[in-house]
């Protein structure tokens, strides 16, 4: 199910199954499914404890006064057994919207309901294109756009952190010009992906040429100082230090079958929310040895004050590089 499908006409669910790592699309979904069956304060119920279950069970069967259906939030992670499996399945007018934190949680919920009449499940821990176009057309004045290079950079670059896009979103809908990508990362950070490609980028082999070991020095030190510039060193050490670890997470998982196309059903000591927002990259993992991931961790050093910091870290990191180089070792 993409987004757009909560605004076709014949969309008319009983049960709505979401996971999702933002609070923010959660609730603009939530606000959509309210609007659908022109729920009111009356006809708003929240399921946590067994005294919200009576209430529920009361109404079910039952039409509302106003609007087509009672609205019944359920968070899965707190609320939910047997009693009130039965109670989704024989309700007639209600629409329940069920959330869940975990992909067990998710995947167990849908392979339960998932072949009832009016079932619909959105599993969205980064946003799509489709999915990023309707939230863009849904938030956006047409007085106040984005060029399409500057879109396509927020695509590229902040589709894995949904929160991101919608301070965005939100920002243009109340008038901020957004003229450049120094205005989107004032207001975002610095996007997942842009980092991520610096990362990537200094894991690439190297040729073995001379000169081609001075263009990637120029190349990799241009990327890393405007990043460097649109925050501050020391918080550009931060996001590159935590990618890197869950990367390194990730690998592991990989290697130990795990993981294989997506991440989901992790073991508990494992976050799968923020792993889940690698799961685009999971076939460059796969071709990167771990030994490279903590290799360049560990010649990035304790912290970053200052572009000089980067710069020999830069230095540092390829000169270990083409070392292992010369000397016949795994790039």
């Amino acid at each position: 199910m993409r987004l757009a499908d909560l605004d076709v006409k014949t969309f008319n669910p009983n049960i709505v199954l979401l996971q999702t790592s933002s609070t923010k699309l959660e609730q603009f979904i939530e606000d959509k499914l309210k609007r659908k069956v022109e729920a009111n304060r009356d006809s708003i119920l929240v399921l946590e404890t067994k005294k919200d279950y009576i209430k529920i069970k009361n109404v079910s069967g039952i039409y509302t006064p106003k609007g087509t259906k009672w609205f019944v939030a359920l968070d899965l992670d707190k609320y939910y057994d047997k009693a009130m499996s039965k109670l989704i399945k024989n309700s007639t007018t209600c629409l329940f919207f069920c959330t869940c934190s975990k992909y067990s949680t998710y995947k167990r919920f849908k392979d339960e309901f998932g072949k009832l009449h009016n079932f619909y499940d959105l599993y969205i821990n980064y946003l799509k294109r489709p999915d990023l176009v309707y939230l863009y057309d849904a938030f956006v004045r047409s007085d106040n756009t984005l060029s399409k290079q500057l879109f396509d950079y927020v695509a590229q670059g902040y589709s894995g952190d949904i929160e991101a896009v919608f301070k965005l979103l939100l920002a243009l809908n109340e008038g901020k010009v957004i003229s450049n990508r120094k205005d989107i990362s004032d207001i975002c950070g610095i996007g997942g992906l842009s980092v991520e490609t610096l990362i990537f980028s200094l894991l690439k082999p190297l040729s073995g040429s001379s000169k081609g070991l001075q263009t990637v020095l120029k190349n990799r030190i241009q990327a890393g100082t405007e990043l460097g510039s649109s925050l501050t060193y020391r918080t550009l050490y931060n996001y590159m230090h935590k990618s890197l670890r869950t990367f390194c997470e990730l690998k592991q998982l990989m290697i130990a079958g795990v993981v294989y196309k997506s991440v989901r059903n992790l073991p508990d000591s494992y976050n799968e929310k923020d792993i889940a927002k690698y799961q685009k990259y999971i076939w460059k993992i796969k071709e990167i040895p771990l030994s490279k991931f903590l290799r360049l961790i560990n010649c990035m050093g304790s912290q970053w004050q200052s572009e000089i910091d980067f710069i020999q870290f830069i230095y540092r990191y390829y000169y270990e590089e083409s070392i292992l180089l010369l000397d016949g070792g795994s790039q």
